[in-house]
């Protein structure tokens, strides 16, 4: 049998621009890099930040890229 990478379950703590948190959800991933992806193809113009956590740890945010 291959060897299998480990799996993570992490949260995505998804942030209106005013702050307050708008959506939580919980992913399983092969690590930070793979979430941030996710998370940052989710942002929109109601969404603007992202804050990963793995546990009680942050792992990552995610900013939304604002038009110039």
């Amino acid at each position: 049998m291959e060897f299998l990478p480990p799996v993570s379950s992490f949260e995505i703590r998804f942030h209106k621009s005013d702050g307050s948190v708008s959506l939580i959800m919980t992913i399983s991933a092969f690590g930070p890099e793979e979430v941030k992806l996710r998370a940052f193809k989710m942002l929109n113009a109601d969404l603007a930040y992202a804050i990963i956590w793995l546990g009680m740890a942050e792992v990552a945010t995610v900013h939304r890229d604002k038009p110039n």
